[in-house]
């Protein structure tokens, strides 16, 4: 597994350098800031879809929860190199 890993960031070492897109990705981000923490935040995390409403196709579980584990090392900061695990 961890060779995986490791060939993924020198197949692709330039996503460090990315900026956001400001397309879905910063509603996204600041939407999953407010969701509460702890075993409340991946409980609704699962019960709602990737923009955190009731309704909705849009349904990313794994998405949210990578930005929470994210979330919990850059804080509010949104600068990219905080959320790599959100790329794969």
């Amino acid at each position: 597994m961890l060779w995986i890993v490791v060939a993924g960031f020198l197949v692709y070492p330039q996503i460090f350098g990315f900026d956001l897109t400001h397309w879905d990705d910063l509603p996204l981000l600041q939407i999953v800031n407010h969701l509460a923490g702890g075993l409340a935040g991946v409980v609704q995390a699962f019960k709602s879809n990737a923009f955190v409403s009731g309704s909705g196709t849009y349904y990313r579980p794994l998405l949210t929860l990578s930005f929470m584990i994210s979330g919990l090392f850059g804080g509010n900061d949104l600068s990219p190199q905080y959320f790599v695990g959100a790329a794969v």
